[in-house]
Protein backbone atom coordinates (compact mmCIF):
# COMPACT_ATOMS: atom_id res chain seq x y z
CA UNK A 1 0.00 0.00 0.00
CA UNK A 2 1.02 3.59 -0.52
CA UNK A 3 2.69 5.42 2.31
CA UNK A 4 1.06 8.52 3.80
CA UNK A 5 3.74 10.70 2.18
CA UNK A 6 3.20 9.16 -1.26
CA UNK A 7 -0.57 9.61 -1.26
CA UNK A 8 -0.24 13.15 0.15
CA UNK A 9 2.06 14.06 -2.75
CA UNK A 10 -0.44 12.64 -5.23
CA UNK A 11 -3.24 14.56 -3.49
CA UNK A 12 -1.33 17.84 -3.79
CA UNK A 13 -0.47 17.15 -7.44
CA UNK A 14 -4.11 16.35 -8.15
CA UNK A 15 -5.19 19.62 -6.52
CA UNK A 16 -2.88 21.63 -8.77
CA UNK A 17 -4.18 19.89 -11.88
CA UNK A 18 -7.80 20.31 -10.77
CA UNK A 19 -7.39 24.08 -10.29
CA UNK A 20 -6.01 24.38 -13.82
CA UNK A 21 -8.94 22.38 -15.21
CA UNK A 22 -11.65 24.46 -13.51
CA UNK A 23 -11.02 27.84 -15.08
CA UNK A 24 -14.23 29.21 -16.62
CA UNK A 25 -16.30 31.96 -14.98
CA UNK A 26 -19.33 30.60 -13.11
CA UNK A 27 -21.57 33.52 -14.09
CA UNK A 28 -24.36 32.02 -16.25
CA UNK A 29 -23.48 32.26 -19.93
CA UNK A 30 -19.99 33.70 -19.37
CA UNK A 31 -17.08 31.90 -21.03
CA UNK A 32 -14.30 34.19 -19.81
CA UNK A 33 -11.40 32.84 -17.78
CA UNK A 34 -11.92 32.97 -14.03
CA UNK A 35 -9.43 34.73 -11.77
CA UNK A 36 -8.26 34.19 -8.22
CA UNK A 37 -10.65 36.14 -5.99
CA UNK A 38 -11.92 36.01 -2.41
CA UNK A 39 -15.15 34.94 -0.74
CA UNK A 40 -14.87 37.95 1.57
CA UNK A 41 -13.29 41.25 0.65
CA UNK A 42 -9.53 40.93 1.03
CA UNK A 43 -8.91 44.60 1.79
CA UNK A 44 -11.35 45.81 4.40
CA UNK A 45 -12.57 42.56 5.96
CA UNK A 46 -9.90 39.84 5.82
CA UNK A 47 -7.14 42.42 6.28
CA UNK A 48 -8.70 43.47 9.61
CA UNK A 49 -7.62 40.22 11.25
CA UNK A 50 -4.30 39.72 9.45
CA UNK A 51 -0.76 40.29 10.66
CA UNK A 52 1.85 40.88 7.97
CA UNK A 53 -0.87 39.84 5.49
CA UNK A 54 -1.23 36.40 7.12
CA UNK A 55 -3.99 34.63 9.06
CA UNK A 56 -4.44 31.15 10.52
CA UNK A 57 -6.69 28.68 8.73
CA UNK A 58 -8.20 25.34 9.66
CA UNK A 59 -7.07 22.90 6.97
CA UNK A 60 -8.36 19.49 5.94
CA UNK A 61 -6.41 16.67 4.28
CA UNK A 62 -8.39 13.47 3.90
CA UNK A 63 -5.26 11.46 3.20
CA UNK A 64 -2.87 12.47 5.95
CA UNK A 65 -2.48 10.91 9.39
CA UNK A 66 -4.04 14.00 10.93
CA UNK A 67 -6.97 15.10 8.76
CA UNK A 68 -7.40 18.44 10.52
CA UNK A 69 -4.70 20.95 11.36
CA UNK A 70 -4.06 24.71 11.56
CA UNK A 71 -1.73 26.54 9.21
CA UNK A 72 -0.58 30.12 8.77
CA UNK A 73 -1.37 31.34 5.25
CA UNK A 74 -1.10 34.53 3.23
CA UNK A 75 -4.19 36.58 2.39
CA UNK A 76 -3.77 35.87 -1.33
CA UNK A 77 -4.36 32.17 -0.66
CA UNK A 78 -7.07 32.05 2.03
CA UNK A 79 -10.76 32.31 1.20
CA UNK A 80 -9.61 32.20 -2.44
CA UNK A 81 -11.47 30.59 -5.31
CA UNK A 82 -11.45 30.77 -9.11
CA UNK A 83 -15.15 31.24 -9.79
CA UNK A 84 -15.53 34.55 -11.60
CA UNK A 85 -13.81 36.44 -14.39
CA UNK A 86 -12.30 39.84 -13.66
CA UNK A 87 -15.35 41.73 -14.90
CA UNK A 88 -17.97 39.77 -12.97
CA UNK A 89 -15.88 39.61 -9.83
CA UNK A 90 -15.71 43.41 -9.87
CA UNK A 91 -19.13 44.40 -11.16
CA UNK A 92 -21.37 41.73 -9.64
CA UNK A 93 -20.22 42.33 -6.07
CA UNK A 94 -19.76 46.10 -6.24
CA UNK A 95 -22.65 46.68 -3.83
CA UNK A 96 -20.91 44.79 -0.99
CA UNK A 97 -17.36 45.89 -1.75
CA UNK A 98 -17.41 49.51 -2.92
CA UNK A 99 -20.14 50.86 -0.65
CA UNK A 100 -21.18 50.87 2.99
CA UNK A 101 -22.91 47.52 3.38
CA UNK A 102 -26.63 47.58 4.15
CA UNK A 103 -27.40 44.23 5.78
CA UNK A 104 -31.12 44.96 5.56
CA UNK A 105 -30.82 45.04 1.78
CA UNK A 106 -31.95 41.71 0.30
CA UNK A 107 -29.65 41.82 -2.74
CA UNK A 108 -26.58 42.52 -0.59
CA UNK A 109 -27.33 39.46 1.54
CA UNK A 110 -27.94 37.45 -1.63
CA UNK A 111 -24.49 38.40 -2.96
CA UNK A 112 -22.77 37.20 0.23
CA UNK A 113 -24.67 33.93 -0.11
CA UNK A 114 -23.79 33.63 -3.81
CA UNK A 115 -20.08 33.78 -3.07
CA UNK A 116 -20.42 31.32 -0.22
CA UNK A 117 -22.37 28.91 -2.42
CA UNK A 118 -19.94 29.05 -5.35
CA UNK A 119 -16.96 28.57 -3.07
CA UNK A 120 -18.58 25.37 -1.80
CA UNK A 121 -19.36 24.17 -5.32
CA UNK A 122 -15.82 25.03 -6.42
CA UNK A 123 -14.26 23.17 -3.46
CA UNK A 124 -16.36 20.08 -4.17
CA UNK A 125 -15.53 20.17 -7.89
CA UNK A 126 -11.85 20.37 -7.01
CA UNK A 127 -12.25 17.33 -4.74
CA UNK A 128 -13.99 15.37 -7.50
CA UNK A 129 -11.15 16.12 -9.92
CA UNK A 130 -8.56 15.17 -7.29
CA UNK A 131 -10.25 11.82 -6.75
CA UNK A 132 -10.39 11.19 -10.50
CA UNK A 133 -6.68 11.98 -10.67
CA UNK A 134 -5.91 9.46 -7.92
CA UNK A 135 -8.00 6.77 -9.56
CA UNK A 136 -6.29 7.28 -12.92
CA UNK A 137 -2.77 7.31 -11.46
CA UNK A 138 -0.42 4.36 -11.87
CA UNK A 139 -0.71 3.88 -8.09
CA UNK A 140 -4.49 3.37 -8.10
CA UNK A 141 -4.19 -0.38 -7.54
CA UNK A 142 -2.67 0.39 -4.13
CA UNK A 143 -5.58 2.60 -3.03
CA UNK A 144 -8.93 1.96 -1.40
CA UNK A 145 -11.02 2.53 -4.52
CA UNK A 146 -14.29 1.80 -2.72
CA UNK A 147 -13.57 4.65 -0.29
CA UNK A 148 -12.61 7.00 -3.15
CA UNK A 149 -15.78 6.21 -5.10
CA UNK A 150 -18.00 6.81 -2.07
CA UNK A 151 -16.14 10.03 -1.25
CA UNK A 152 -16.62 11.26 -4.83
CA UNK A 153 -20.29 10.28 -4.75
CA UNK A 154 -20.83 12.41 -1.64
CA UNK A 155 -19.20 15.43 -3.31
CA UNK A 156 -21.38 15.04 -6.41
CA UNK A 157 -24.52 14.75 -4.28
CA UNK A 158 -23.43 17.88 -2.39
CA UNK A 159 -23.00 19.79 -5.66
CA UNK A 160 -26.45 18.69 -6.81
CA UNK A 161 -28.02 19.94 -3.56
CA UNK A 162 -26.23 23.28 -3.84
CA UNK A 163 -27.32 23.73 -7.46
CA UNK A 164 -30.96 23.80 -6.37
CA UNK A 165 -30.22 26.90 -4.29
CA UNK A 166 -28.01 28.27 -7.08
CA UNK A 167 -31.00 28.39 -9.43
CA UNK A 168 -33.11 30.25 -6.87
CA UNK A 169 -30.33 32.78 -6.22
CA UNK A 170 -30.06 33.69 -9.90
CA UNK A 171 -33.85 33.88 -10.19
CA UNK A 172 -33.85 36.40 -7.34
CA UNK A 173 -30.94 38.38 -8.77
CA UNK A 174 -32.45 38.63 -12.25
CA UNK A 175 -36.13 39.06 -11.37
CA UNK A 176 -36.16 40.82 -8.01
CA UNK A 177 -37.89 37.89 -6.30
CA UNK A 178 -37.07 36.72 -2.76
CA UNK A 179 -36.64 32.97 -2.42
CA UNK A 180 -34.49 33.22 0.72
CA UNK A 181 -34.83 34.44 4.28
CA UNK A 182 -31.90 36.41 5.71
CA UNK A 183 -31.24 37.61 9.24
CA UNK A 184 -28.31 39.48 10.71
CA UNK A 185 -27.14 40.83 14.03
CA UNK A 186 -24.10 42.59 15.43
CA UNK A 187 -22.19 41.13 18.35
CA UNK A 188 -18.89 41.79 20.12
CA UNK A 189 -16.02 41.87 17.65
CA UNK A 190 -13.71 38.87 17.48
CA UNK A 191 -10.95 38.08 14.98
CA UNK A 192 -12.80 35.36 13.07
CA UNK A 193 -13.92 35.30 9.44
CA UNK A 194 -16.32 32.50 8.59
CA UNK A 195 -18.02 31.87 5.23
CA UNK A 196 -19.67 28.50 4.89
CA UNK A 197 -22.79 26.49 4.41
CA UNK A 198 -23.79 23.45 6.41
CA UNK A 199 -26.59 20.91 6.34
CA UNK A 200 -29.11 21.18 9.12
CA UNK A 201 -29.68 17.43 8.93
CA UNK A 202 -26.93 15.45 10.64
CA UNK A 203 -25.12 12.54 9.01
CA UNK A 204 -26.94 10.24 11.42
CA UNK A 205 -30.36 11.63 10.43
CA UNK A 206 -29.60 11.26 6.72
CA UNK A 207 -28.33 7.72 7.28
CA UNK A 208 -31.44 6.74 9.26
CA UNK A 209 -33.67 8.20 6.54
CA UNK A 210 -31.92 6.16 3.86
CA UNK A 211 -32.27 2.98 5.90
CA UNK A 212 -35.98 3.61 6.46
CA UNK A 213 -36.88 4.82 2.95
CA UNK A 214 -34.28 3.04 0.85
CA UNK A 215 -33.17 6.30 -0.78
CA UNK A 216 -31.40 9.58 -0.01
CA UNK A 217 -33.39 12.53 1.32
CA UNK A 218 -35.13 14.37 -1.52
CA UNK A 219 -34.02 17.71 -0.15
CA UNK A 220 -31.31 18.73 2.29
CA UNK A 221 -31.90 21.91 4.35
CA UNK A 222 -28.86 24.12 3.82
CA UNK A 223 -27.84 26.97 6.11
CA UNK A 224 -25.62 29.73 4.73
CA UNK A 225 -23.55 31.66 7.24
CA UNK A 226 -21.19 34.64 7.06
CA UNK A 227 -19.48 35.93 10.16
CA UNK A 228 -16.85 38.68 10.01
CA UNK A 229 -15.66 41.92 11.63
CA UNK A 230 -17.19 45.13 10.31
CA UNK A 231 -17.25 48.63 11.86
CA UNK A 232 -15.86 47.46 15.23
CA UNK A 233 -18.46 44.71 15.56
CA UNK A 234 -18.74 41.17 14.28
CA UNK A 235 -21.56 40.66 11.81
CA UNK A 236 -23.53 37.41 11.91
CA UNK A 237 -25.45 36.94 8.65
CA UNK A 238 -27.44 33.74 8.09
CA UNK A 239 -29.76 32.69 5.30
CA UNK A 240 -31.81 29.77 4.07
CA UNK A 241 -34.27 28.93 1.31
CA UNK A 242 -37.96 29.53 2.00
CA UNK A 243 -38.57 25.93 0.90
CA UNK A 244 -36.86 24.90 4.15
CA UNK A 245 -38.56 27.48 6.38
CA UNK A 246 -40.71 25.03 8.34
CA UNK A 247 -37.66 23.04 9.42
CA UNK A 248 -35.11 25.85 9.77
CA UNK A 249 -37.00 28.85 11.13
CA UNK A 250 -37.11 27.72 14.80
CA UNK A 251 -33.43 26.75 14.69
CA UNK A 252 -32.18 29.92 12.94
CA UNK A 253 -34.27 32.19 15.16
CA UNK A 254 -32.32 31.06 18.21
CA UNK A 255 -29.23 32.80 16.76
CA UNK A 256 -31.10 36.10 16.64
CA UNK A 257 -33.33 36.00 19.70
CA UNK A 258 -31.11 34.48 22.36
CA UNK A 259 -28.50 36.35 24.43
CA UNK A 260 -25.17 37.30 22.91
CA UNK A 261 -23.34 34.82 25.17
CA UNK A 262 -25.51 31.94 23.95
CA UNK A 263 -24.97 32.97 20.33
CA UNK A 264 -21.22 33.10 20.91
CA UNK A 265 -21.40 29.54 22.22
CA UNK A 266 -23.39 28.48 19.15
CA UNK A 267 -20.76 30.00 16.86
CA UNK A 268 -17.98 28.24 18.78
CA UNK A 269 -19.75 24.92 18.27
CA UNK A 270 -20.21 25.61 14.56
CA UNK A 271 -16.46 26.17 14.23
CA UNK A 272 -15.78 22.80 15.82
CA UNK A 273 -18.54 20.64 14.37
CA UNK A 274 -20.22 22.05 11.26
CA UNK A 275 -18.25 24.64 9.30
CA UNK A 276 -15.04 24.15 7.36
CA UNK A 277 -14.24 27.54 5.80
CA UNK A 278 -12.94 29.91 8.47
CA UNK A 279 -9.81 31.79 9.48
CA UNK A 280 -8.62 33.58 12.62
CA UNK A 281 -5.98 36.14 13.50
CA UNK A 282 -2.57 35.10 14.75
CA UNK A 283 -3.43 36.55 18.17
CA UNK A 284 -6.64 34.56 18.49
CA UNK A 285 -4.96 31.38 17.29
CA UNK A 286 -2.11 31.68 19.77
CA UNK A 287 -4.22 32.77 22.75
CA UNK A 288 -7.33 30.64 22.25
CA UNK A 289 -6.68 27.71 19.91
CA UNK A 290 -3.02 26.73 19.96
CA UNK A 291 -2.82 25.62 23.58
CA UNK A 292 -5.97 23.48 23.23
CA UNK A 293 -5.50 22.53 19.59
CA UNK A 294 -5.43 18.82 20.40
CA UNK A 295 -8.81 19.10 22.16
CA UNK A 296 -10.24 21.20 19.32
CA UNK A 297 -9.24 18.60 16.72
CA UNK A 298 -10.40 15.74 18.94
CA UNK A 299 -13.81 17.44 19.17
CA UNK A 300 -14.05 17.53 15.36
CA UNK A 301 -13.31 13.80 15.18
CA UNK A 302 -15.77 13.15 18.01
CA UNK A 303 -18.62 14.73 16.03
CA UNK A 304 -17.65 12.82 12.88
CA UNK A 305 -17.47 9.51 14.73
CA UNK A 306 -20.89 10.16 16.25
CA UNK A 307 -22.38 11.36 12.92
CA UNK A 308 -23.84 14.32 14.79
CA UNK A 309 -22.78 17.72 13.48
CA UNK A 310 -25.25 19.37 15.86
CA UNK A 311 -23.24 18.14 18.84
CA UNK A 312 -23.21 20.91 21.42
CA UNK A 313 -20.85 21.80 24.24
CA UNK A 314 -20.99 24.75 26.60
CA UNK A 315 -17.82 26.40 25.35
CA UNK A 316 -17.37 30.03 24.26
CA UNK A 317 -14.25 31.11 22.36
CA UNK A 318 -15.15 34.78 22.99
CA UNK A 319 -14.75 34.45 26.77
CA UNK A 320 -11.80 34.27 29.15
CA UNK A 321 -13.28 31.05 30.52
CA UNK A 322 -12.75 29.32 27.14
CA UNK A 323 -9.61 27.46 28.17
CA UNK A 324 -11.19 25.94 31.28
CA UNK A 325 -14.33 25.08 29.31
CA UNK A 326 -12.22 23.21 26.76
CA UNK A 327 -10.72 21.13 29.56
CA UNK A 328 -14.25 19.93 30.33
CA UNK A 329 -14.79 19.12 26.65
CA UNK A 330 -11.62 17.03 26.79
CA UNK A 331 -13.29 14.56 29.15
CA UNK A 332 -15.76 13.65 26.44
CA UNK A 333 -13.75 13.79 23.24
CA UNK A 334 -10.25 12.60 24.13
Amino acid sequence: MLTELEISKLWVEGHKKAKKKIKKCYFPGCNEKSINSHILQKNGILSQISKNSHVWEKKINQFSKENFFFEERGLNNVFAFNCFCSNHDKELFKKIEDNIIDFNDYESCLLFTLRTLYNEIYRKEILVEQIKFLMKSNKSSEMNLEFLLEFMKQQLLGIKDLQENEEDIWTDYNNGTENFIFQYREITKIDICLCAFYNYETTSEMHDYKLAKGKDMERISEVFINFFPYNNKSILLMGYNKKDEKKLKPYINTFFKESEAKVQTKITNLLMFACETWVVSEKLYKTKIQKVEDIFIAAIHYAIDNNNEREFFKVNIFKETYYSEMQKVKRYVC
